[in-house]
C-alpha cells in the first residue's frame, strides 16, 4: 500500500473524525493499494498517555 495523503485533525478531510474522536485524533491518513485498487482511509489514535522516566 502506498500512502498518499496524510492530513493533520482540523484540516478538509478529517472533520468527522475529529469530532467523532476529539483530542485523540493524531492524523488521518489516506493509502492506496494498486492491487486491489482500493482506496483505505485510517485514523491514528492517541490511546494512552502517562508519565515516564527513563532507567
Amino acid at each position: 500500500m502506498e500512502i498518499r495523503l496524510t492530513l493533520r485533525p482540523g484540516m478538509s478531510g478529517t472533520k468527522k473524525l475529529l469530532a467523532r474522536y476529539g483530542e485523540s485524533l493524531v492524523c488521518v491518513r489516506y493509502r492506496y493499494d494498486r492491487a486491489t485498487g482500493r482506496r483505505v482511509k485510517t485514523a491514528e489514535l492517541i490511546v494512552e498517555d502517562v508519565a515516564w522516566a527513563p532507567r
